[in-house]
């Protein structure tokens, strides 16, 4: 459907439905809106296009009535279709917009359509025998089936298989998963557990809106204990200095939620409201979504200093591969040693395989994104430092003292919050850990831009989706010239990586433990006991 403006004036034109191009043929339906402003011809087009599909609709249901038999509709039909159309157009503007206007008109060509049914009723012959009996009694038994709708489960019920059909599609430890059971708890929480037929529009509101004053942590925080979350919200509102709220962000990521799996349940119960399609107003306690932006050098050299000096791994290397590769810290986390190729003269990480288990079996390596599963350059300063070859000469993961935890990735983002927070760099939820990706792709566009990198080649390097069509054409990996390229790229301006010098030799120099270290106990296990005794 549109509108076709010339010199002549605007004209209304809609295509045939396909399936009823045997009735009314190929060529569209046009009229003459005559000479209107653009946006009242719109606006004309729109509510033609609206009567429009109400006589198709109507067309259909009286072929069903005569069945599929395209001779029980005459030619004539077409030219009385058009020229109801063009009445409708003609009409009116001050009563374009009732329906009743137009029923005389509607109701002359069902009637039309039910002289054509009666008169194809005569010629077909009446036969009554047994078979056509047990059809009928077949067509009842099955039409019963199919009103017996089954009973409409609790919200708690729904949500536990919405749940548990994604924990088997993403994975247990899924965070997606767990931001969505979070996000169901508190709508079962705050507008209570009844069956889905239940619910209407202005549930779902309120829920936004008591979502709206609760405070960020709510989900953590001990200082509300005992209270529901509508109790909370209240609660929180109270205080004369009330904790920050949610931002919209992640109040829309709740709703985001409840919406699909009201999106699923309609599939299976017919008595099930569309809640997803309810215009929902947000609160304006809401906080704005937060700004991450990159780190100064000054701090950074403030936060490489302190990492430097640690003693685990994980907890000196990670902060400056983060930076000088722009990896998520859950892709560093989870690095092997077989990971690190070799690409010409340069050193590349690829994380387009999978991972080798402690027995030796594969085991699937998890991305955020499909774009995360690419090849990255390690900048030369990475293998001058002794980096590499130490990172290969590991088996297994490199960081393994982190996967003695039950969360790798949420025991590494711990300890590096700890870091910037020793140092004074931490920002709540801008100054982080991802925010070395963000400082990344400032040095590249400054520091590569003039020597030869583009943006496709900075999306590559940092698992950024490619942004046009063209980009998608030719390699989709990092080629030998890009690696050298991104290898050899000046370092920031002022950054300060002298603490770093000698840390691989130091660690080998230093003694292995010949045994097991045996733990001294405290003094106050020394005192438990003896109380025990």
């Amino acid at each position: 459907m549109h509108v076709l403006t010339r010199g002549t004036g605007s004209t209304f034109q809609i295509r045939v439905p396909s399936d009823l191009v045997t009735i009314l043929g190929h060529t569209p339906f046009r009229t003459t809106l005559g000479f209107l402003p653009k946006r009242e011809a719109q606006r004309r087009a729109r509510l033609l296009a609206g009567q429009a599909e109400i006589l198709f609709m109507r067309l259909r249901q009286a072929r069903q009535m005569v069945g599929d038999d395209e001779k029980s509709f005459d030619t004539s039909l077409r030219s009385d279709f058009a020229a109801a159309l063009d009445e409708l157009a003609g009409a009116p503007a001050d009563k374009f917009q009732s329906l009743r206007e137009y029923e005389a008109k509607l109701k002359e060509l069902e009637q039309r359509l039910q002289e054509k049914e009666a008169a194809l009723a005569l010629k077909e012959k009446a036969v009554v025998d047994l078979s056509e009996g047990q059809a009928s009694s077949a067509h009842a038994a099955s039409t019963d089936e199919e009103t017996s709708e089954q009973p409409v489960p609790l919200f708690s019920e729904a949500a536990a298989e919405f749940l548990k059909g994604k924990r088997e599609a993403l994975g247990p430890k899924s965070s997606f998963v767990a931001r969505r059971a979070l996000a169901l708890r508190a709508f079962r929480d705050i507008v209570g557990d009844r069956p889905l037929n239940e619910y209407r529009s202005a549930d779902l509101q309120d829920f936004v809106a008591v979502v709206g004053r609760l405070p960020r942590d709510w989900a953590k925080s001990r200082r509300f204990a005992g209270l529901s979350l509508r109790e909370v919200a209240e609660a929180n509102r109270g205080l004369k200095q009330p904790l920050p709220f949610l931002t919209t962000t992640t109040v829309n990521e709740y709703v985001a939620a409840v919406r699909t799996l009201w999106r699923s349940a309609r599939i299976d119960y017919e008595s099930v409201r569309p809640l997803e399609k309810a215009q929902l107003t947000l609160p304006t306690t809401l906080r704005r979504p937060t700004r991450r932006e990159g780190i100064e050098v000054e701090h950074l050299n403030l936060w490489l200093a302190a990492a430097a000096a640690c003693p685990r791994p994980d907890d000196r290397w990670l902060p400056l591969l983060g930076l000088l590769t722009g990896a998520r810290l859950a892709e560093l986390v989870y690095l092997q040693g077989q990971d690190f190729r070799r690409l010409g003269e340069h050193w590349t990480v690829d994380l387009r395989t999978d991972l080798t288990s402690d027995n030796g079996d594969p085991l699937e390596r998890r991305v955020k994104t499909q774009a995360g599963r690419r090849v990255f350059a390690l900048h030369k300063t990475l293998d001058e430092l002794g980096f590499v070859e130490w990172a290969r000469g590991r088996d297994g993961f490199i960081f393994d003292l982190l996967h003695r935890a039950q969360w790798p990735a949420h025991t590494a983002s711990k300890r590096m919050l700890r870091q910037m927070k020793g140092v004074g760099i931490h920002l709540p939820q801008a100054g982080v850990f991802h925010s070395l990706r963000h400082t990344t792709k400032a040095w590249l566009r400054e520091e590569g831009r003039p020597l030869g990198t583009d943006k496709r080649m900075e999306n590559l390097q940092v698992g950024h989706a490619l942004s046009g069509i063209d980009d998608h054409y030719g390699w989709q990996s990092l080629r030998r010239k890009e690696v050298e390229r991104l290898a050899t790229l000046p370092l920031l301006e002022g950054l300060d990586l002298s603490p770093y010098q000698g840390q691989v030799e130091e660690e080998r120099e230093k003694p292995k433990p010949r045994g097991p270290v045996r733990k001294r106990p405290s003094p106050r296990t020394k005192k438990a006991k003896s109380r025990a005794r």
